[in-house]
């Protein structure tokens, strides 16, 4: 399996606001490589869902699409996506069991993993075992080349009045 992506989470609780930046300073500091690093992390943690019909001569190929979210917490391999692409795969099961499910290049039953799922906010979290891991991540393209580990921490008091600020740094 690739390097694990390790995540710190900084919260910091002050009095005092920084200065906001100007609009200018804004586009400036996203123009140059801080955008482009914006723009692919979170690529390194999703892989395509895909469910469907195999092509035949009976059925013409359909493919249905999502995207799942690789996560790491506990020694545990996730992958989260939406509620309603778990719901459509179960229909489309329904009507052909012959369906397949994809995420990534590894193909199972998602059914039999979900840990937890909850229409109302659109969530589906999937349980996946080492083997099933390894097989998702592709170090070649940089999409989907690793489970963003998650940490727990106790996080500090915050009082009324305080200016909290989350900050999120891979390392």
């Amino acid at each position: 399996m690739g390097a694990r992506a390790l995540v710190d989470w900084e919260i910091v609780t002050t009095t005092s606001k920084p200065p906001p930046l100007t609009l200018d300073e804004a586009k400036a500091l996203v123009a140059g490589g801080l955008g482009e690093v914006m723009q692919r992390f979170p690529l390194r943690f999703c892989k395509p869902v895909l469910f469907g019909m195999p092509p035949s001569r009976q059925y013409p190929a359909k493919v249905n699409n999502g995207t799942a979210t690789l996560l790491r917490h506990n020694g545990e391999f996730l992958a989260v996506t939406c509620a309603h692409v778990l719901n459509h795969y179960r229909a489309v099961r329904r009507d052909n069991p012959a369906c397949f499910f994809v995420v990534g290049n590894c193909h199972f039953d998602p059914l039999k993993q979900i840990v937890t799922e909850d229409a109302a906010i659109d969530i589906c979290v999937i349980r996946m075992t080492s083997a099933q891991a390894t097989e998702v991540l592709d170090t070649k393209t940089g999409i989907g080349q690793d489970f963003l580990e998650l940490h727990s921490m106790p996080t500090p008091s915050v009082k009324i009045g305080d200016f909290v600020d989350v900050r999120r740094f891979p390392r």
